[in-house]
């Protein structure tokens, strides 16, 4: 019950993926399944209780950067420059871990979390709330 705080992260970033993939244009459809590969590709390669950097999820999230570096770079969307940002920060702390072997795993875990995991959904989320306000604008 130590990272009980992950689930509500999972469930929102689900959410937001199907909402994307869904609702959103081309830019939002494809950072929804970037993360989605990127996201499943972890849960396949990270060992259960292991909280410490593993190179095969380490490989995952720089995949994930380059996907959103590329999705930003493509789209010219600001949404998208976060979602490249908040995926380096979780590369970052990857590293930083790595390099400073006294970083607690819970530390690293909610680090990761947070940059990984809500960063990206809520850059993935603003870039929907953008499409649903151009929608509703375009209909008026």
């Amino acid at each position: 019950m130590r990272f009980a705080w992950k689930w509500t992260g999972v469930v929102s970033m689900a959410l937001c993926i199907v909402w994307a993939v869904w609702r959103g244009e081309k830019p939002e459809r494809t950072g929804g399944l970037i993360l989605a590969a990127a996201w499943g590709a972890t849960m396949l390669v990270h060992r259960q209780g292991v909280y410490s950097p593993e190179l095969a999820v380490i490989l995952v999230d720089v995949a994930g950067l380059a996907g959103f570096i590329w999705l930003s770079l493509w789209s010219r969307r600001l949404w998208t420059v976060f979602m490249a940002a908040f995926q380096l920060d979780a590369v970052a702390a990857h590293i930083a871990t790595l390099l400073s072997p006294h970083i607690s795993g819970f530390t690293y875990i909610t680090t990761t979390g947070l940059w990984g995991g809500y960063g990206l959904t809520f850059a993935l989320a603003a870039g929907m709330w953008g499409v649903e306000r151009r929608r509703r604008a375009a209909e008026a």
